[in-house]
């Protein structure tokens, strides 16, 4: 018997196409995952290609529900203060790291600082700025950790208090920056406690295989608190980035889930494989860093302005990817839960302006940071190993064309590209 389903995410839309095939003794899915994991540490992880991992074997305070909406995880109910600030939280009793060590308040308590601690690095930690001098801490500002407002009451009752009544903090802890470590692991071994000899959950799976390059393999936790509602037996989670090739292997069967495929190929699999891709709503925002360190050209806010205001956002969701994408002129895109901003997304008054009115604006910013026919600013662009982040970049180096940009297009596989990205 065979279900089928599969998942992509660029902006604010994904694509789902399922297919899990069952056997009389166990259920293994065979998941596309896409980017090579970097990490299995919740606190080093920054792509959905580890959240997916991450996810399944440790869970937070709160976890979310099939309509992504917080629900109990390891803490069984919570309080909140009259004034908003302050979150009591129970842990449900026998919940435990598969090692058989307790997952305890402290755990949570020690995850916290660990995640702030300026020498950990953690590049989300920004998510969780919310609570009481987390930022301070980050920023080095604040070096005494007792004062971050995480305290563990008793082994089972954990408070948080914030800098300020904060609306999608239930929301903010089903991110796995808010995921538990192992405090007692972590102390004996260090950020070695992920390796695979080492690493131990307090999710519904369990991590037994990690093949760099190829993939990750988890088995069900047998002592997961709702292990009998876990319904998959083994999960594969296969490095590829190929998404033609990937598409391939789905279409032979060898894949159960997609969590990408080419967005050209979106009208064939509606015409040929009926049923199996679906657009659903997807919390998310497709942008580009620019270097903007002194001395680059991108320092100057004239050129990133000319860049902005030429890119055709209207035309990439439909006519680049057509798989439902939206345009997007801020960094919270709509239906955002507690955000308001005239009633839906953040749009820039230039946004109404006609093209030819923003192209001739921009052609006049560029000339006066030096730049024109004479002197044509030549960029790099660069982007992980995808089709369809190729076919943005080079829908959008067109855009620039008209304002004398050219641009080199550079790929890399996505370990390579973040890599890359972080260093600059």
């Amino acid at each position: 018997m065979k279900f089928t389903s599969a998942f992509k995410a660029v902006a604010t839309a994904g694509v789902m196409a399922l297919m899990m095939s069952t056997a009389a003794s166990a259920v293994t899915l065979q998941l596309h995952n896409g980017g090579d994991p970097g990490t299995l540490d919740p606190h080093k992880a920054s792509g959905d290609w580890e959240n997916r991992v991450i996810g399944d074997y440790i869970e937070g305070l709160l976890t979310e529900n099939a309509k992504a909406e917080a629900i109990p995880g390891q803490a069984e109910s919570w309080e909140i203060s009259e004034d908003g600030t302050v979150y009591t939280f129970k842990l449900r009793d026998g919940i435990q790291w598969s090692d058989g060590e307790p997952v305890t308040a402290g755990d949570f308590v020690y995850a916290f600082q660990r995640l702030f601690n300026p020498a950990t690095a953690a590049d989300y930690a920004y998510l969780q700025f919310p609570i009481k001098n987390a930022e301070a801490i980050n920023s080095g500002e604040i070096t005494d950790f007792n004062e971050l407002g995480v305290k563990a009451i008793d082994d089972k009752t954990l408070e948080i208090t914030l800098e300020a009544a904060t609306p999608f903090f239930l929301d903010a802890l089903t991110h796995y920056t808010a995921y538990p470590v192992p405090q007692h692991l972590v102390e004996e071994v260090g950020d070695e406690w992920t390796r695979v000899e080492n690493i131990i959950g307090n999710g519904p799976y369990l991590i037994k295989e990690w093949l760099p390059g190829s993939y990750v393999r988890s088995e069900k936790n047998p002592d997961y608190y709702d292990a009998e509602n876990v319904q998959i037996d083994e999960v594969y989670y296969h490095v590829l980035e190929d998404q033609a090739a990937a598409l391939n292997r789905y279409r032979a069967g060898e894949f159960d889930i997609l969590t990408d495929f080419p967005a050209d190929q979106y009208q064939w699999l509606q015409d040929n494989l009926p049923g199996e891709a679906h657009v659903v709503p997807f919390l998310g925002v497709y942008y580009y860093v620019m270097n903007q360190e002194e001395g680059q050209p991108l320092a100057d806010i004239r050129i990133r302005e000319a860049l902005s205001t030429t890119v055709v956002r209207d035309v990439i969701g439909p006519d680049i990817l057509g798989t439902g994408e939206l345009p997007a002129y801020g960094w919270v895109p709509p239906g955002t839960n507690n955000y308001v901003a005239e009633g839906s997304a953040y749009m820039p008054t230039w946004a109404e302006t006609p093209y030819e009115e923003r192209v001739a604006r921009a052609t006049e910013l560029m000339t006066e940071a030096g730049y024109g026919p004479d002197n044509p600013l030549t960029l790099q662009l660069r982007y992980n190993t995808n089709d369809n982040h190729q076919r943005i970049a080079v829908a959008i180096a067109a855009m620039w064309e008209p304002i004398g940009v050219k641009v080199e297009l550079f790929n890399a596989e996505t370990a390579v590209h973040y890599d890359a990205a972080a260093r600059r």
